[in-house]
C-alpha cells in the first residue's frame, strides 16, 4: 500500500544547553568566578514529530486485533530516548523549590528514521552557544541533509535568546522575574524545523509566529506551545505540481507554499537574486563552471544564513542537471575535516575559518565575492 504523502512538518527539534550546566555556570557567575562566559555544549531537549501519538496509545488500539494497522507511521521510525521535561508545579510558572525544571525521568519517542539526532545540536549552533549578559538578536540559518541515496531534508533553526536565572536552593526560576540584585545571563534555544520540502522562506515565517507567542510565556509553557505549533504544521499540506498553491493562517501571518510547475521540477521559494548580490556574474559563471566540472566548491560567508541560500540557488541554476556528490551548504567548526574528503563536494563554513582551509586544501579555487 503506498504511504500517504507527509504534510510540511517532518520534525521539530529544540536544541540548547542542559540546565545542570546552564545552573553551574549561574553559580559560579554570581560567584565572581568566571570573567569570560564560555561556550557551552548543546544536546537535543525536544523532539516533536508527527504522529503526534505515543506508542502506548499504539498498543492500546491494535491491542485485540490479532494484527498491524495496515499503515501506520511507527513504523518507518526509530526510537530516541530523550529526557523527560517535567511540567511545573504553580500556576505562575515558577518550578518548585529544589527541582531543575526538567524532571529525572527518561521518555521514548518515535523520530524520523533519517533524522540524525546526533549531530544535529552542533549544525543548530555552528558557531557554538554562547551564553551571553545581554539580550542579543533572533538569528536564522537554514540547513540541508543528504542521506546515502541522495535524498535531500530541509531545515529552518532560529536561534534566539531568553534570560536564566537559579534560586538559591537550586531551583529554576522563569525568566521574566529576575532579581534586580544579581546580573543577568541570557542562554540560547535553537528551534529547528524540519521538511522533506525547501520551503524556507516559509519555514521562516513559521518560527517568527511561534516566537511571537514564546517570548511573552513562561518557560512552564514552552514545551506545549511547541508542540501545538508542530501539529499545526503537520497538518499543512503540500500543493500538487501545477497552479495551485497552498495559503494558511499561523497567528499573525498567512503563510504561502508555492507549487511546482511540474513533478521533475523542485519547489522554489527561496530568493534567486542572492548569488547576484554576492558575486559579480562573471565570478557567479566561475563557480557555476566548477560545479559543472565536478570540482571542489567551498562557501564563505561571514552570515551563517546565506550559505545554504546561496548553495541551493547555485542548484537551481543548473537544473536539469543534478549535483550527484556530497552537499554540506553549513560547516560547524567541527566538521571542518569533511573537506579532506577526496571527492569533488560543494560545502560551506563561516568566514573566519577560512585561512584555517585555504592551508589544507591548497586545490581550491578562490572567488571573492561578497558573501
Amino acid at each position: 500500500m503506498a504511504d500517504v504523502p507527509s504534510g510540511l512538518l517532518e520534525a521539530c527539534v529544540v536544541v540548547g544547553a542542559v540546565s545542570s550546566t546552564l545552573r553551574e555556570l549561574y553559580q559560579s557567575h554570581q560567584q565572581g568566578k568566571i570573567k569570560e562566559l564560555p561556550l557551552l555544549e548543546t544536546e537535543v531537549l525536544q523532539v516533536h514529530a508527527p504522529p503526534f501519538v505515543t506508542k502506548e496509545s499504539v498498543s492500546n488500539e491494535t491491542k485485540g486485533q490479532g494484527h498491524a494497522p495496515a499503515f501506520t507511521r511507527i513504523q518507518r521510525r526509530r526510537s530516541f530516548i530523550k529526557k523527560k521535561r517535567g511540567r511545573p508545579g504553580t500556576a505562575n510558572g515558577e518550578v518548585a523549590k529544589g527541582s531543575d525544571g526538567w524532571g529525572g525521568t527518561t521518555e521514548d519517542i518515535s523520530v524520523p528514521k533519517d533524522l540524525d539526532l546526533i549531530a544535529l545540536p552542533q549544525l543548530c549552533f555552528p558557531g557554538g552557544l554562547q551564553i551571553a549578559s545581554e539580550q542579543r538578536e533572533d538569528s536564522y540559518h537554514y540547513l540541508v541533509f543528504t542521506d546515502v541515496f541522495g535524498n535531500r531534508t530541509h531545515a529552518v533553526v532560529v536561534q534566539y535568546y531568553r534570560p536564566i536565572q537559579f534560586s538559591q536552593d537550586g531551583g529554576h526560576q522563569n525568566g521574566h522575574r529576575l532579581s534586580s540584585k544579581s546580573s543577568r545571563l541570557y542562554t540560547a534555544y535553537g528551534i529547528c524545523v524540519i521538511s522533506k520540502y525547501p520551503y524556507y522562506n516559509a519555514l521562516r515565517d513559521c518560527l517568527s509566529c511561534l516566537l511571537s507567542q514564546l517570548k511573552p510565556s513562561w518557560m512552564g509553557d514552552f514545551e506545549e506551545r511547541v508542540k501545538e505549533f508542530s501539529a499545526k504544521l503537520a497538518l499543512v499540506p503540500i500543493p500538487p505540481p501545477g497552479q495551485l498553491h497552498v495559503v494558511f493562517s499561523l497567528r499573525p501571518l498567512q503563510i504561502g507554499l508555492p507549487s511546482r510547475e511540474d513533478k521533475d521540477r523542485p519547489a522554489v521559494d527561496l530568493d534567486l537574486h542572492l548569488p547576484f548580490l554576492c558575486f559579480r556574474p562573471r565570478q557567479l559563471l566561475q563557480i557555476i563552471t566548477s560545479l559543472l566540472t565536478e570540482q571542489r566548491v567551498v562557501l564563505f560567508s561571514c552570515d551563517w544564513a546565506r550559505l545554504t541560500l546561496l548553495a541551493e540557488s547555485l542548484m537551481l541554476f543548473i537544473h536539469p542537471l543534478v549535483w550527484q556528490h556530497p552537499f554540506v551548504p553549513v560547516l560547524s567548526s567541527q566538521m571542518l575535516d569533511f573537506l579532506m574528503a577526496p571527492t569533488a563536494y560543494l560545502m560551506g563554513c563561516h568566514l573566519h575559518h577560512y585561512e584555517e582551509v585555504a592551508a589544507v586544501r591548497m586545490d581550491i579555487t578562490s572567488v571573492h565575492g561578497h558573501a
